[in-house]
């Protein structure tokens, strides 16, 4: 779970892994875009896999306009940008009625 604060969310999102979990739980099991996830502390692993993700989410359906860089999440740059990616991945699996969701759907606009 993340720390408290912006840099907790940078810091828990950052190598990747997380994301790639997501965007495969969004899929049926065993048939995920990203088929190893491996966490790693070394920058260009963390960078490869969040480019991995954020290709499965261009594949899933959000624009590639929608779609923050590599470098605002890893540097921290722009958490706004992978917030809104983050959020309209949420409205589309919520569109599509795939992966797991626990809440008010309503918070999601279709």
């Amino acid at each position: 779970q993340p720390a408290p604060g912006r840099d907790g969310f940078q810091q828990w999102l950052k190598d990747g892994t997380v994301l790639c979990r997501l965007i495969n739980s969004l899929h049926p099991r065993g048939q995920g875009p990203v088929a190893k996830i491996q966490a790693s502390s070394m920058a260009f692993k963390q960078m490869e896999q969040i480019s991995q993700f954020l290709q499965a989410a261009e594949r899933y359906g959000i624009a590639a306009t929608d779609i923050f860089q590599t470098v605002d999440l890893w540097e921290g740059k722009n958490m706004a940008c992978v917030q809104r990616t983050l959020m309209n991945l949420g409205s589309l699996a919520v569109a599509k009625g795939d992966g797991l969701f626990v809440g008010d759907p309503n918070w999601f606009p279709k």
